[in-house]
């Protein structure tokens, strides 16, 4: 074994991980947790590591282990809530990075995760204000930009999102996830053709990025290329086979395209990942009327219409086309309302 002085070995580790060297980091981490198998750092940061390399389960494990055994240090408990959020569990991420925050408020990148699961959760108003307080940190904090300008142009203010998002490629120039949220920009702001350009290239210069095949198949089907949209989500889908979006907005082209049958199994599919998947909702309701599956649908439409309330009430699209609201059970008050969210 390469030295025997766990603090010096966990310093060699920590170097090796900082540069990059997952492999040696995680060998000498390894050593560390053999000499001291409770060493709550080398626990924290092996489960770091576990988590870049996409094992958040493992990550869990060890990181929990960590903060078992040393409660009052922030940094574990901001990977752990990473961790958390990677598997789905947004409530426990929040409730962790929460933590992180209060024992630790200084980093920024801390306030930024805070705000991405607050984000995840619903809560969109704190979020912002979580997103606002990295930024207020750390003004240089191009992940952070990226995000909240991302969250600006779903609450509809494109200028602010616009300032966010180019201040983020001023900081991270070319980087393909600013250049996907430029083109998701372009998109809301009826330039389609633009946005399709950029994510051709951001496609080309990274095929296995799930996330810009689905980003592509929204600048077809704004463009009216329905089958080209769903050959893009069928792709992003099958990259990231446990994200709700790919396969709701799949979902989404096939019903432009009229094929009401082969998008229900889409939208149900998009609902076993994310119950409260607003979009999804929508779909498989419009799918069922259309197809004249009625059972359940009630239930269905009563979760739709929960959500949408939600949404509205955030100041978010309810993505629920007024007409639609039509066919509902709904009273005159909330189809008003679905109508001015609308406009």
């Amino acid at each position: 074994m390469a030295g025997t002085d766990p603090a010096d070995t966990l310093r060699r580790a920590i170097a090796r991980h900082q540069a990059g060297a997952l492999d040696e980091a995680e060998q000498l981490y390894r050593e560390v947790l053999l000499l001291r198998p409770e060493e709550p750092d080398a626990l924290n940061l092996l489960g770091a590591l576990a988590l870049q390399r996409g094992d958040p389960e493992r990550a869990i494990d060890l990181i929990s282990r960590s903060v078992a055994l040393r409660p009052g240090h922030a940094g574990a408990y901001a990977n752990l809530g990473s961790a958390l959020r990677a598997v789905g569990r947004i409530e426990d991420a929040v409730s962790q990075l929460r933590r992180a925050v209060k024992l630790d408020p200084a980093p920024a990148e801390n306030w930024d995760a805070l705000a991405s699961a607050l984000e995840g959760a619903g809560d969109i108003d704190e979020a912002e204000r979580s997103y606002t307080e990295a930024l207020r940190r750390s003004p240089q904090l191009a992940g952070a930009h990226n995000n909240l300008g991302n969250l600006m142009r779903r609450r509809g203010r494109l200028a602010e999102a616009r300032r966010h998002i180019e201040r983020a490629l001023a900081l991270m120039p070319g980087n393909p996830v600013v250049q996907s949220s430029l083109a998701t920009l372009l998109l809301d702001e009826g330039r389609a053709p633009e946005a399709e350009a950029i994510l051709r290239k951001v496609v080309a210069a990274d095929p296995g990025t799930g996330a810009a095949h689905n980003n592509l198949g929204n600048a077809l089907l704004a463009l009216g290329r329905p089958d080209d949209a769903a050959a893009s989500y069928a792709e992003a889908a099958r990259l990231l086979p446990e994200a709700a979006e790919p396969e709701s907005n799949l979902g989404a082209a096939l019903v432009e395209a009229g094929d009401f049958q082969t998008a229900l199994p889409r939208f149900e599919r998009a609902l076993e990942r994310r119950a409260d998947y607003v979009e999804a909702l929508s779909g498989a309701v419009w799918c069922r009327q259309n197809l004249c599956r009625w059972d359940g649908l009630p239930a269905l439409a009563a979760r739709l219409l929960e959500q949408v309330e939600h949404r509205i009430a955030e100041g978010l699209p309810p993505a629920l086309p007024p007409f639609r609201s039509l066919c509902l059970d709904t009273t005159p008050a909330q189809q008003r309302r679905i109508a001015e969210a609308h406009a």
